[in-house]
C-alpha cells in the first residue's frame, strides 16, 4: 500500500505540463436568427444526418413566419451538418416540441404539446393536448392526432417500438376525453399508437400527489421500462423515501402496470432518462439532492447527477452521484459497445450575473467511475443540455439550448446548438501492478499523471485520476509508449502496437522496486539586493519507494 500511495503522488507533479484531450468537434450548428428557439429532441437519420425538433417564436416575419406565438420547428441536417430543409408546424396558440423519430418509410413522427386548435392542429380537447404528427421525408404533413382531455396533457418523450408503433409518455391532469382515469392532481400518462396513428391503448398511473413520466425504453420481450418522478406514496407508487422520488416502472406489452419502484432518499430526486444496457439491465440518469436511502454518496447541500444501474425487476446494482459545489442536473444517457456511458448533464446554476448553467458531458466506465468530462457554455448565459445521441462508438451529436436567463423567457433570448463530437479512439489504462503478474486486479489502483506518447505524431497524453489516457487519431496503425521512471519496472510490454478504434484498450502495468531511498531538496531564487524583495522556491521530492518524514530548515 505504501508503494502505491508514493507512486501516485510522485507522478502527479507532471500534470500541469500537458492537458488531456477528450472530445473534438467535427461540426456545429448555431441558430442564426433573432428568434427565441429552444431545442427539444434529436434523432439520427438513415442517411447519416440528424433531424432536430425545436420550439420557435419570432416576431420578424421576414426571418420566420410562425402560426401562433410558439411553433414546433423541424430542421433536417446532412452528415456534414448542413441544413437540408426546415419547416414549422402549429396553430394560432402555443405549440412546443417534445420528441421526434424516423419511421421505416423514411418519414418522421413529431410529438409535441399543443394549446392550439386550427391550422396544422385539429381536435384539441381543451387546454393543452399531446400532439402526434406524421410528416414525409421532406416535411409534408401526412396525418396528425390530438390526445387528451379538458385538463393539461403534456408529452415528454416518444419511441418507435418493434412493431413500428409509437409509444408516448408524459403527464395528465385530465379526467375525461381520451384519459381513462386520474388518481391525483397529475398522473403519469402512457399512450400506444399504431404506425398509422390509431390508438391501441392509453393508461394512467399515479397516486394522490403529482406524478409524471419522463422517458421509456422497450425491452427485448416487448414490454416497457418507464422512468419519471413521483410525489405520491400511495396508489400505484408505494415506498417513497421522501417526495419526490425517481420512478422505475415495468409495464407489459399492453401498457398494464406490473412493477413499480421508488428510487431516492429524503431529499428531492427527479427522474430523467433511461436506457437498456448491453447486458440486459437498465441505467437511469436522474437528479438527486439526497444523501441517504438509495443514494450512498449524494450531497445534502445541493443537487447532483445521479446514475442508477437497475435489474429488470428494479433491484439497484450500483448507483453513482456526480456533482460540483453548485446545483447540477442529470440529463440524457447513452451506452457504447464496451459498456461505457456518455451523459449530457447540466452543471451549476447560481443566482448571480457571473455563474450560470453550463452543458456538462461526462463519460463513465461500465461501473460508473468517471473517465473524463467536458464543459460547454457561454459566459453569463444559461446553457442547458437537451440530448446526446450515439451514431457509433466515439461519434455523438449533442443538442443544447443557449440563452440569457429570464424567468419570463422573453423573446429573442435563446438559441439552440448542435455539435457533432468525436471521442478519442486510442485509449488505455496504467495501473500499479503490485503483485507483478502483468494482469490488472481489482485491488490495484490506476496511476495518474504519467505521460503517454503516441507515434507517429507525436501526440502526448497524461493518465487521469483513474489511470486512463486518451488519443484521437486517424484510422491506421500506431505505437503507444511511456518513459519508465527511476526505481520502477514494467510488468507489461512497452511500447504497444495499437489500432485506432474504440473497442480496444492498451494497458500498462508498472511496479515499484522495493526499499529504494531517494529524496531531494532544491532551493532556487534570485540574488538579494538592498531595498528589494527576493523570492525563493523550495522544492522537495521523494523519488524513492519508501514513505519518509522529516523537517526541512531554511
Amino acid at each position: 500500500m505504501k508503494r502505491k500511495e508514493f507512486y501516485i503522488a510522485l507522478l502527479f507533479i507532471f500534470i500541469t505540463k500537458l492537458t488531456l484531450g477528450q472530445l473534438s468537434i467535427d461540426w456545429q450548428y448555431v441558430t442564426e436568427t433573432s428568434t427565441y428557439e429552444s431545442a427539444d429532441d434529436i434523432c439520427s437519420t438513415s442517411d447519416g444526418g440528424v433531424i432536430i425538433c425545436s420550439s420557435i417564436y419570432s416576431e420578424d416575419e421576414e426571418i420566420f413566419d410562425t402560426y401562433g406565438e410558439y411553433d414546433v420547428l423541424v430542421t433536417k441536417f446532412d452528415i456534414n451538418g448542413n441544413v437540408q430543409w426546415k419547416k414549422n408546424y402549429g396553430g394560432t396558440n402555443d405549440d412546443y416540441g417534445s420528441a421526434i423519430v424516423q419511421t421505416i418509410d423514411g418519414g418522421y413522427v413529431i410529438a409535441a404539446t399543443t394549446f392550439s386548435d386550427g391550422d396544422d392542429v385539429i381536435g384539441n380537447h381543451g387546454s393543452c393536448d399531446m400532439l402526434v404528427m406524421k410528416i414525409s421525408n421532406i416535411g409534408e404533413i401526412e396525418w396528425q392526432k390530438c390526445i387528451g382531455g379538458t385538463g393539461d396533457d403534456v408529452c415528454a418523450s416518444m419511441i418507435l417500438d418493434d412493431d413500428n408503433g409509437l409509444v408516448l409518455v408524459g403527464r395528465t391532469e385530465s379526467t375525461d376525453g381520451d384519459i381513462p382515469s386520474n388518481q391525483g392532481s397529475s398522473d403519469g400518462l402512457i399512450v400506444k399508437l399504431t404506425e398509422d396513428g390509431e390508438t391501441e391503448w392509453i393508461n394512467c398511473y399515479g397516486g394522490s400527489e403529482d406524478d409524471s413520466f419522463t422517458d421509456l425504453v422497450e425491452t427485448i420481450v416487448g414490454t416497457y421500462i418507464v422512468t419519471g418522478t413521483t410525489h405520491s406514496n400511495d396508489g400505484d407508487f408505494i415506498g417513497n423515501h421522501g417526495a419526490p422520488d425517481v420512478l422505475f416502472l415495468k409495464l407489459n406489452s399492453s401498457g398494464e402496470f406490473s412493477l413499480s419502484k421508488c428510487f431516492g432518499g429524503s431529499g428531492y430526486d427527479y427522474g430523467g432518462s433511461v436506457i437498456a444496457t448491453i447486458c440486459g439491465n437498465y441505467t437511469l440518469c436522474a437528479t438527486t439532492s439526497s444523501s441517504d436511502g438509495d443514494v450512498s454518496e449524494g450531497s445534502n447541500i445541493t443537487s447532483e447527477v445521479w446514475i442508477v444501474k437497475s435489474s429488470y425487476n428494479g433491484l439497484i446494482q450500483w448507483e453513482k452521484s456526480i456533482g460540483t459545489n453548485l446545483p447540477d442536473e442529470g440529463g440524457s444517457i447513452i451506452q457504447n459497445s464496451d459498456g461505457s456511458y456518455v451523459i449530457a448533464a447540466n452543471q451549476g446554476e447560481c443566482d448571480t450575473d457571473l455563474i450560470m448553467r453550463d452543458v456538462w458531458v461526462i463519460k463513465l466506465n461500465s461501473s460508473g467511475n468517471m473517465l473524463w468530462d467536458e464543459v460547454y457554455g457561454w459566459v453569463e448565459n444559461w446553457d442547458v443540455s437537451n440530448k446526446i445521441i450515439r451514431h457509433e462508438d466515439g461519434l455523438y451529436t449533442l443538442l443544447s439550448t443557449y440563452g440569457i436567463y429570464s424567468s419570463a423567457m422573453s423573446v429573442g433570448n435563446s438559441i439552440f446548438k448542435a455539435m457533432r463530437l468525436i471521442e478519442p479512439n486510442i485509449q488505455g489504462f496504467m495501473f500499479n501492478d503490485e503483485n507483478g503478474d502483468g494482469i490488472f486486479n481489482i485491488d490495484e489502483n490506476g496511476i495518474n499523471g504519467h505521460i503517454i506518447t503516441l507515434e507517429p505524431g507525436p501526440q502526448y497524453a497524461i493518465t487521469n485520476n483513474e489511470g486512463y489516457y486518451f488519443f484521437t487519431a486517424n484510422p491506421g496503425s500506431y505505437q503507444v509508449s511511456y518513459s519508465l521512471q527511476n526505481n520502477l519496472i514494467n510488468t507489461t510490454p512497452n511500447p504497444i502496437d495499437a489500432t485506432a478504434n474504440y473497442s480496444s484498450s492498451y494497458d500498462f502495468g508498472i511496479q515499484a522496486l522495493n526499499n529504494i531511498v531517494d529524496e531531494s531538496v532544491i532551493v532556487t531564487g534570485s540574488p538579494s539586493g538592498a531595498n528589494s524583495m527576493t523570492y525563493y522556491l523550495l522544492t522537495y521530492q521523494n523519488l524513492g519507494t519508501q514513505d519518509d518524514s522529516g523537517i526541512i530548515s531554511f
